[in-house]
């Protein structure tokens, strides 16, 4: 693609008559290139302004006409004989004969609607809905008690990129897996297949997850990051999400999955990375109570369970077992794993959960001021996990977990004189208080993805990082990706809405912002959150009501300044993230 998307490809795009490649070529351009997504924003306004007006002429009903309209029959009767013979003549059919016509055309015309809706491609509003609705109904498949596992059995079937050329490249084999409420176990054994499809999870910090699982799908589709597709097919729907570029970047090129319309179940899942794809199909998958669970499995699952159930243990070096250390809990593992779920769930923005070590062996999870839905998925998933103790209620005389405080936007009001520039700008003070709420939205969403990167590098510096296990730097490292790309979205969408204001004012923004060379994502982070703060508060002070306010002369110079500061440390922040 050129250095620009054309008018009529954005026309295309925005009407939905580009072809799926095209279709992907453009929305990746959109989401790097501010003119463009300028100009598709104008397109979007113009096509709604158009829609408008066509309803509001041509929604009213005409009035009836004051007499009956003539048939075809007498205006052919008193028409004279020139040039009308031949029409008159094909009007003398009997009435009757062309009703079987008018009603298979009908018939014809429902169900060619009919196989439209059933076969034809969903939108990505359907695709996102049906991903959300099949994560609701396998997570409640799935629910255990303490005292129940899972069992899954899926096929994994390999095919490599060399599978034309290279018989051996074409490989499948069966997989066991299970999963309690403390942990889960990948009965990969020898087979190269499983290993290497359960490295592929454990790389991108996903080997808590069963292979065919909901949070499984919500990972990869995260991992992904580019709009998913989803096209009907019989009794099921098919979503495809293409890689983008970071996902591409960690090996990824496109998750596929099949999901059953009837249950909205998901038994099938492709994974395509740049050497292979794997296909797991789903055998099946049953909730088992614990006494129903081989040993061997308990042993790795509840290994302190599999120990005390012997009723003679074995001791070392002449110690009782009974009197032998239990090793401690790392409590960073346990509380980079409670992160990690939070993050899967989304509850890791805008909830109030705190995390307290208490060593050697406990971590104290205060979800005192969490909302009750996030309570019920903490009890769930934490519970009798070793070394975890969840609080769901404030102690006494306590203020019940992390204080947070939601800062609407408050359009200028006669406290403070509206600023004359930017009224006659947005034409009426509803609109500027539309433009304020949707642009501050925007800068507190950047806020949030950049004050969690804070959180976690000042909790866990590269020094005590270094000390994590393998599973939990995974984990660590894929949160922090995650707030590294949306917060790159955020600040792209922030940018397009004050590029609006700016050039509309006459402040074109130079490119002459120098690079700071950041190398790790806890520095960039920090230049980032910095630069966004001191957005948001030119913002605040611009366009609301503030103990400081700022003129347009004033506030728009520096509003120029800090929206092409916050481009590039989100720009350099990218390319730091692990």
């Amino acid at each position: 693609m050129g250095s620009h998307v054309s008018r009529k490809q954005l026309l295309q795009h925005l009407d939905g008559e580009l072809s799926r490649f095209a279709a992907r070529r453009v929305s990746r351009h959109l989401r790097t290139c501010r003119a463009c997504m300028l100009e598709s924003d104008h397109l979007k306004k113009e096509l709604a302004t158009i829609t408008e007006a066509q309803l509001q002429v041509f929604e009213p009903s005409p009035p009836a006409p004051p007499n009956p309209w003539p048939s075809m029959e007498s205006l052919l009767d008193t028409a004279p004989d020139t040039g009308t013979r031949l029409w008159k003549k094909s009007s003398e059919f009997p009435r009757g004969s062309w009703r079987p016509v008018i009603a298979w055309s009908v018939a014809a015309l429902t169900i060619a609607l009919l196989g439209g809706l059933i076969w034809g491609p969903l939108t990505s509003v359907s695709a996102n809905e049906t991903i959300r609705k099949a994560a609701a109904a396998d997570t409640e498949r799935l629910k255990i008690t303490s005292n129940e596992l899972v069992r899954q059995r899926v096929r994994v079937k390999k095919t490599g990129r060399l599978a034309s050329i290279d018989p051996n490249a074409d490989q499948s084999a069966s997989l066991e897996s299970w999963q309690s409420a403390q942990a889960t176990y990948w009965k990969s054994g020898d087979n190269p297949v499983n290993a290497e499809l359960q490295n592929h999870y454990e790389a991108n910090g996903f080997s808590s997850a069963l292979p065919l699982s909901p949070s499984a799908l919500s990972s990869w589709v995260r991992l992904a990051g580019a709009d998913p597709t989803a096209s009907r097919k019989g009794q099921q729907i098919e979503i495809r999400v293409p890689a983008d570029s970071d996902g591409r970047g960690r090996g990824l090129l496109e998750l596929s999955f099949r999901v059953q319309t009837q249950t909205w179940h998901v038994n099938e899942m492709s994974l395509s990375f740049k050497d292979a794809t794997f296909e797991i199909d789903e055998e099946n998958t049953t909730v088992l109570e614990r006494r129903d669970v081989p040993a061997d499995v308990l042993a790795v699952l509840e290994p302190k369970s599999a120990i005390s159930a012997h009723t003679q243990p074995l001791a070392t070096d002449d110690v009782p077992a009974a009197n032998q250390a239990v090793p401690a809990p790392n409590l960073d593992d346990l509380e980079v794993a409670v992160r990690f779920d939070l993050h899967r769930m989304g509850a890791d923005l805008g909830e109030s959960v705190e995390f307290v070590a208490h060593p050697p062996d406990r971590l104290i999870v205060n979800a005192s001021g969490a909302s009750l839905q996030v309570k019920q998925q903490l009890a769930t998933l934490l519970a009798n996990k070793e070394g975890i103790e969840l609080q769901l209620q404030a102690a006494a005389g306590s203020a019940g977990g992390r204080q947070t405080v939601q800062i609407a936007p408050v359009p200028q009001s006669a406290l403070q004189q509206p600023d004359g520039r930017l009224l006659k700008f947005f034409g009426n003070a509803d609109a500027e208080e539309q433009y304020t709420r949707s642009v501050l939205q925007d800068s507190n969403n950047v806020l949030g993805h950049l004050y969690a990167l804070q959180d976690l590098a000042s909790k866990w510096p590269q020094t005590r990082e270094s000390k994590l296990s393998a599973d939990a730097k995974a984990k660590l490292s894929a949160i922090v990706r995650d707030h590294i790309h949306d917060a790159q979205i955020d600040v792209s969408r922030l940018r397009t809405k004050l590029d609006l204001l700016l050039k509309g004012m006459g402040f074109e923004a130079p490119d002459d912002t120098r690079s700071a060379n950041v190398t790790t994502w806890r520095e960039g982070g920090l230049m980032a959150l910095d630069a966004a703060r001191q957005v948001d508060q030119v913002l605040r002070s611009l366009l609301t009501t503030s103990g400081a306010p700022l003129s347009s002369e004033d506030g728009l110079p520096k509003l120029q300044r800090g929206a092409r500061k916050l481009e590039q440390s989100a720009r350099e922040l990218l390319t730091s993230a692990p």
